[in-house]
Formats: structure tokens, C-alpha cells, sequence
């Protein structure tokens, strides 16, 4: 069996088993490919959770959660790179537009606001800022885009004026993201945003591994790695909040 074939097993298997197991069968094949990472308040560092592998556990993300405030939780439903927010049932109450491409989707509070927001990784047509369509050079994010002038931007879908609407949409990012994940790694009860960095049109999908902090209008890098990985997850051991990574 294929080193990628495993992992297409482990991601699918934290669901719902605990993630010794997933270790386990990522380990039978390549040893050497997963490493652990813990953030604090002295930046990103190495770890060592080998000591009790037994007590790793996995932290899945979160697709289902009260968005609208009206006692009763909505679902985050993903059909070919389209996303549906549901009652859960089956009725839809918003959908993500044809000509984005939804990456990834998942619930959390990454803006700080108290409110569970839909967090989405998503391609979509290059904009660039209004500014911009004035400047000889073509402005500052020109290039933060693909061959086929598509941009990769994290968007925050949340319930505002009694629909759901954008609430937060970054710029075209410089180097898209190929996976992310909404946690609260320090502790202090506020979520950072942890995530894989590529390059647009790289053929491997692998990027560095970057912490975010909300900083009241968008996201401040806190700090990142030098290594680049392939597949992110997000883990707790003996209550302390890591990432495993592999290479």
C-alpha cells in the first residue's frame, strides 16, 4: 500500500478513532515523516509526544454549530468544491457561489467576536484592490494569484442583518494556503488560526507551517517554520494543544 493511500486512511480514520491509531499506520510505512509542533507565547517549537502516544487525541474540526442565534445548529455540507450551510435536514439557508472553489470549511471564531462564523479556504477570480486599477505598476498584490487567475483567500460567512454574509474576507493571499485550522493553541481562550503556506502553481501540495492571531481587522503572523509539510492535524496531550505534521 502507497505512502499516500495511508494517509488518505488517517485523515479519514480521526473521525473516528483516537489518533494512536492513525499514528500507528502512518508509522508502519514511514517512520520519519511525522513530527509534532506546540506554539506559545516564545513562537513555534519542536515537540517530543512520543513519551505517551496512548494519550494523543486528535481535535477534529467543527462542522455543525448554532449560526444564526436561533437555539437550533446549522451543518457545513461541502458537494464538489461548493459549500452548503443546512438546518441539518436538508433545507439549505446559503450556498457558496459557482465560481468559487471551496478548499476546505469548518466552524469556529477566529475574529474574536463571540459568534460562530463558517471559516472557508477558497479559490476564486482574482480581484485586486479598487486603489490599484490607478497604479502604473499594477499594484501591490498583482501577482498573488495562479496561471489561471485564481487567488486563494480565507472568507468568514457569518449571520449578520438576518442573513448570512460575508463578515470577513482577506485580500488575495501572497502564498495560498493548503490547509488551516481554527484553535485555541496558547490556551488564553481565544483561537488562532493554524496553517499549511504554498506558492501558487507549485506542483506538491506542501507549504509551511504558520500561526495567525487575530489582530482586530485581519490576521498577523505570529510565527512559522522553515520545514515545509504535506498534512496538518491538530492534536491535545496531557491537555496541551499541539500539531503533528508530516513531512
Amino acid at each position: 500500500m502507497s505512502l499516500g493511500t495511508e494517509i488518505m486512511r488517517f485523515t479519514s480514520l480521526v473521525k473516528r478513532w483516537p489518533l494512536f491509531f492513525c499514528v500507528l499506520a502512518v508509522l508502519m510505512v514511514q517512520p520519519a515523516q511525522l513530527s509534532a509542533w506546540g506554539f506559545s507565547v516564545s513562537g513555534v517549537r519542536q515537540e517530543n509526544f512520543s513519551q505517551e502516544i496512548s494519550n494523543i487525541r486528535v481535535i477534529p474540526v467543527i462542522v455543525s454549530a448554532d449560526l444564526n442565534g436561533d437555539g437550533n445548529p446549522e451543518c457545513l455540507e461541502m458537494y464538489a468544491e461548493r459549500l452548503q450551510i443546512s438546518d441539518c435536514h436538508g433545507k439549505p439557508l446559503w450556498q457558496s457561489p459557482p465560481e468559487w472553489q471551496v478548499k476546505e470549511a469548518q466552524i469556529g471564531d477566529l475574529n474574536h467576536d463571540g459568534k460562530a462564523e463558517a471559516i472557508l479556504l477558497v479559490w476564486r477570480p482574482f480581484k485586486p484592490w479598487p486603489i490599484d486599477k490607478f497604479l502604473p505598476s499594477g499594484g501591490r498584490i498583482n501577482t498573488f494569484h495562479n496561471q489561471a487567475g485564481l487567488s486563494c483567500q480565507v472568507i468568514l460567512i457569518g449571520w449578520s442583518r438576518g442573513a448570512y454574509n460575508e463578515v470577513w474576507a482577506g485580500s488575495a493571499l501572497i502564498q495560498p494556503v493548503t490547509q488551516l485550522h481554527a484553535v485555541d493553541l496558547d490556551g488564553d481562550g481565544l483561537q488562532e488560526m493554524v496553517a499549511l503556506e504554498g506558492e501558487y502553481d507549485q506542483n506538491e501540495n506542501r507549504g509551511v507551517l504558520t500561526i495567525w492571531e487575530w489582530n482586530g481587522f485581519g490576521f498577523t503572523l505570529e510565527d512559522q517554520t522553515r520545514q515545509t509539510f504535506t498534512h496538518l492535524l491538530v492534536v491535545s496531550s496531557n491537555q496541551q494543544i499541539g500539531m503533528v505534521v508530516q513531512k
